[in-house]
């Protein structure tokens, strides 16, 4: 038997009808709620930012998120299942930022 000694939290990824920025306002906010338990902020700015009646471009999103997962000191495994089901660019461009910035505490498993 493995033990974990991370937390873990994961996200399952699917198709989403109306559009890649659809897409992406589907699925970070996913990815957002797992990790805010981890999170220091009251309320993640990342957060703030899926809630405005615009979506801020894919860098914007990824650079804040990237800043408060960099405060999370406990290792943690973010899971990201089926995201090969994945077809919108901008939701690749935000994890191609966390894979070139990877925060220090984070695992990605895809």
């Amino acid at each position: 038997m493995i033990e974990l000694r991370h937390s873990s939290r994961g996200v399952r990824l699917q198709p989403a009808a109306g559009g890649v920025t659809r897409l992406l306002s589907l699925c970070l906010p996913y990815v957002v709620a797992a990790v805010r338990p981890l999170l220091c902020a009251a309320k993640p700015r990342t957060e703030a930012l899926l809630s405005a009646p615009t979506l801020p471009p894919v860098a914007v999103l990824a650079r804040h998120l990237l800043n408060e997962l960099a405060e999370v000191e406990e290792p943690f495994i973010l899971v990201l299942d089926d995201y090969q089901n994945v077809r919108g660019l901008p939701v690749h461009e935000l994890l191609t930022e966390l894979l070139t910035h990877p925060p220090h505490a984070m695992h990605l498993v895809l």
